[in-house]
């Protein structure tokens, strides 16, 4: 495939559509093509994805979806000497020129860009990893439902130290586990968030804004209707046993892998923004009205040093080691 359109220049995100059509007889050799020349651009600047399209029964023409930041980076893959090289093996085994369409910002690009989105890739790919969280679901389930449920939480109770006795830490493994991997979790969840707020499909504003308005909805409104029947019914008495509120994100993924293809891409960007911001929702009325005093110093100092780090971004700050002074 030859990504290489005559397009206006733009400072952001730029899609190309290709499609082509290998020689009779040569289609498994060409498809070995494509798998090379969208690894050999996925090592490029700017590079944001690639996802190829087989043909529909009873046809033969390939697509290929590219995705770069700017037009600059796709400059840059078009004269590079890589690129070339693909392209003369291209034309060896392709019995036409390659289609390319540029279909940035228009109906298309919603339509098969979202296959670029390493969010899908990182649930699509986490299969084996819902097997084993459904897995132990289940046996936590029976364990802590029988007999062993006492065995079962002085498990949970063990304490497991790393370092040394001198220096060391030493928690429950209930506390590694939350601490640890789950923090882990939300840090690459986040991350994926992120990218698609700034180059993927949440970069349009209506699609961050539906997932903020459903998770403060789905906050707010059982607040309300509680507040109000315990106001009227109660004698204007509103206290009661708090319930868990944030969705578990880690189900709400692997609900979707197991769906699979069912499950539009879109649906799966939305899913994950809106757990996302219902938990940071949970977090912040647990830290309101849940703890005892707010030191007022600490979230001065956390606002300023995420005031900095913001800094730092609009700077165009890269590289680690300038973002070491912001680091808590």
């Amino acid at each position: 495939m030859d990504a290489s359109p005559h397009v206006e220049e733009r400072d952001d995100g730029v899609t190309l559509s290709v499609t082509r059509t290998p020689l009779p007889g040569r289609e498994g050799e060409f498809e070995k093509y494509l798998h090379g020349i969208t690894e050999a651009a996925s090592r490029f600047p700017g590079h944001l994805g690639a996802q190829i399209f087989w043909p529909a029964r009873g046809q033969r023409q390939y697509r290929v979806v590219f995705r770069f930041d700017r037009e600059s980076n796709l400059r840059r893959w078009e004269k590079s000497e890589e690129r070339q090289a693909w392209s003369v093996r291209g034309d060896e085994l392709a019995e036409n020129s390659p289609q390319t369409m540029n279909i940035t910002g228009t109906a298309q690009e919603r339509a098969l860009a979202l296959a670029l989105t390493p969010l899908e890739g990182f649930v699509r790919t986490s299969v084996s990893g819902v097997g084993l969280l459904l897995l132990g679901t289940v046996l936590a389930l029976v364990l802590a439902n029988t007999p062993l449920s006492e065995a079962y939480e002085r498990f949970w109770q063990t304490d497991l130290t790393i370092g040394t006795e001198q220096f060391g830490i030493t928690e429950s493994l209930r506390h590694w586990v939350n601490d640890g991997p789950m923090a882990l979790f939300f840090f690459i969840v986040g991350l994926e968030i992120k990218r698609e707020v700034l180059v993927g499909e949440m970069r349009y504003p209506r699609q961050p804004a539906l997932a903020i308005a459903a998770a403060l909805g789905g906050v707010v409104v059982p607040a309300l209707i509680y507040a109000g029947v315990n106001l009227v019914g109660a004698g204007g008495e509103v206290e009661g046993w708090g319930i868990p509120m944030a969705t578990d994100t880690a189900f709400a993924l692997g609900i979707v892998t197991l769906l699979g293809s069912r499950v539009r891409p879109l649906l799966l960007v939305f899913l994950t923004a809106f757990a996302i911001v219902d938990d940071i929702l949970a977090v912040l009325v647990i830290a309101i009205f849940y703890t005892e005093s707010i030191s007022w110093p600490a979230l001065g100092m956390a606002a300023v040093l995420l005031g900095a780090l913001a800094l730092a971004n609009v700077a165009g700050a890269q590289r680690w080691g300038q973002h070491m002074p912001c680091w808590g």
